[in-house]
């Protein structure tokens, strides 16, 4: 509600000095969303893909702790090993394949983010030269971020939807597993 709010009433307020200027910072709504939702799609599909090397690793690690006189009593020390760095480093691959894409996201967010404002104010130094007062130029620069802002944290918030939904989802695999126990404390 409150990303919505302000970027309503920043639009609202911006009109009412000079319209031209709210159509010229809105042409950056379209490419924010658009990247938000792209990002929102490659990211859901990539926590899963981590969870899943992260499931298979800590499985490793536990087998191991587990059966540790298993493993000693057969000197298998050396392929536990190496089956564990293996599960390691795809987990560290593609967790690392995701925070390339995030850091290019946010990147790529700030840049248009910043263009926006570089195009905004090459506009307001036109309409100055024009006319319009020097105080309504600062008060629609400020309005800049009542309006593009709140945009770019939809992204962050997305970013975070992701990730709660595929931990939802893991979650709900867990609770709807059939039980083990059917008749657990029953002689039958």
């Amino acid at each position: 509600l409150y990303i919505f709010a302000s970027f309503i009433a920043g639009a609202i307020q911006m009109a009412v000095i000079n319209i031209n200027i709210m159509f010229i910072t809105l042409c950056v709504i379209p490419i924010t969303v658009t990247g938000g939702f792209l990002y929102f799609k490659y990211v859901s599909k990539k926590f899963d893909e981590i969870e899943e090397y992260e499931a298979d690793m800590t499985t490793a690690l536990q087998e191991n702790v587990n059966g540790v006189r298993g493993v000693k009593a057969f000197a298998k020390e050396k392929y536990e090993i190496e089956k564990f760095n293996k599960k390691s480093t795809i987990f560290k691959k593609e967790s690392f394949k995701l925070n390339k894409a995030m850091a290019l996201y946010w990147g790529f967010s700030d840049g248009v983010t910043l263009l926006q404002y570089a195009v905004t104010i090459g506009y307001c130094i036109y309409l100055a030269r024009k006319g319009l007062s020097t105080g309504d130029i600062i008060v629609c620069l400020s309005y800049i971020s009542m309006l593009v802002y709140p945009i770019r944290s939809l992204g962050r918030i997305i970013g975070d939807f992701g990730k709660s939904t595929i931990a939802a989802k893991r979650i709900d695999d867990i609770l709807l597993a059939k039980d083990e126990y059917i008749n657990d404390g029953t002689l039958e």
